[in-house]
């Protein structure tokens, strides 16, 4: 064994290193992941995947002018959304 966390799944190890590898951490480290926050934080984060993430990619390949035009306004409401946050 080499001692060494390996994956290429962020989104599974983020939420590992939060709540499986608790005796890791330091005293006194921070919550990252809070159990009465735990369903907002998800739905945030699904979010933000969902429309921000990919939403880049949905402007960026988007085949027509209006397809580019649907996808910056799904976009832009996103991040306003998350502004107003």
């Amino acid at each position: 064994a080499t001692g060494q966390v390996v994956t290429n799944d962020f989104a599974q190890i983020t939420l590992d290193f939060s709540t499986e590898w608790t005796a890791h951490h330091r005293d006194g480290a921070p919550q990252l992941y809070p159990e009465p926050l735990r369903d907002e934080i998800d739905a945030v984060a699904q979010r933000i995947y969902t429309e921000v993430n990919n939403g880049v990619y949905r402007c960026g390949f988007a085949g027509s002018q209006r397809a580019y035009e649907k996808a910056y306004d799904r976009l832009f409401t996103a991040l306003d959304w998350l502004s107003d946050r």
